[in-house]
């Protein structure tokens, strides 16, 4: 079986923006596009993930830079229902007809805005770690006070954000032992756990300098959409959805995976004992994306 080698590819969309991508894997095999987390970048699948994962599964595994975040370009304005444009796009200049997604963490509602938007090529959407809409009462009651003061500044003080950003960067690029060690004092155990694992830690030192490598606008941004109104409601979504949610997770929360899974047409939701935000992914990933091609053979709903 041949696989693809990893190295960043762009594509120029038709508003003159570029879109970057990399893909791996199985050229053959059944495609699944990865939104990543916010921040986060294209590289992020290739950091919590082991070597030859995709190729393993045998699928062609194709993760992007949404706009301003790793090599893709900003795009002012922009909402999360614009995403499924621009993956539209990607999947055609590709030949591609039909695809799955995987949403993690901030990558959840970009996912599902995929499974609304693009019923003709979307086929079956997971969700890791799941985000929800910080509108809704009593969401964000459980989740991490500073974490929690961090994703609002993005909406709220987006200048301080950038600068917490940038100060952040700085500390990942030249003391990345202290920038990882700072961040785990905000994950439960079970983060923690994953988190000291040098390899883990070293990708999550890569994926943010390469999110942030032509500054923090295109984070901020990002993290801005996550957290204000989303634009759509998730009722919208008429494919299914496989939810996988921690229940140690402080960085979303359980009460987020329980609301989107409430208000999900067509949801198989489970909530892991003992996982957090970053371990699920990590450990469970086999699982999520064998399970996530298993419903290609479901008949479609829309």
């Amino acid at each position: 079986m041949a696989s693809v080698v990893a190295r960043a590819r762009t594509l120029a969309l038709a508003d003159g923006r570029t879109l970057a991508y990399e893909e791996h894997g199985d050229p053959k095999g059944p495609v699944v596009m990865y939104f990543h987390g916010s921040p986060g970048c294209r590289i992020e699948w290739e950091a919590q993930t082991p070597p030859g994962l995709a190729e393993r599964l045998g699928v062609r595994l194709i993760a992007t830079d949404r706009p301003g975040l790793g090599l893709s370009d900003f795009q002012a304005k922009r909402q999360i229902k614009d995403w499924p444009n621009d993956v539209g796009h990607l999947a055609d200049a590709l030949a591609i007809e039909k695809f799955v997604v995987l949403g993690y963490s901030g990558g959840v509602p970009y996912a599902l805005a995929c499974g609304a938007f693009l019923p003709e090529k979307v086929t079956a959407v997971a969700v890791v770690s799941c985000t929800a809409p910080h509108d809704v009462p009593g969401l964000t009651d459980s989740l991490d006070p500073n974490s929690l003061r961090f994703l609002r500044l993005a909406r709220d003080r987006p200048l301080i954000h950038r600068s917490v950003l940038r100060m952040l960067r700085v500390s990942a690029r030249w003391t990345p032992s202290r920038f990882v060690n700072t961040v785990m004092k905000i994950l439960p155990e079970a983060d923690r756990a994953v988190a000291r694992r040098p390899e883990i830690a070293a990708g999550f030192v890569r994926t943010v300098l390469e999110s942030t490598r032509r500054g923090p606008a295109g984070a901020t941004k990002d993290t801005e959409l996550v957290v204000s109104p989303w634009g759509f409601d998730v009722s919208e979504v008429r494919k299914h959805v496989d939810l996988w949610q921690g229940e140690e997770d402080r960085n979303t929360s359980p009460a987020m995976g329980r609301y989107l899974a409430g208000r999900l047409p067509d949801c198989s939701a489970r909530f892991v004992p003992g996982e957090g935000h970053v371990s699920l992914f990590v450990n469970h990933i086999d699982e999520i994306v064998r399970q996530l091609i298993s419903q290609r053979a479901r008949p479609q709903a829309g």
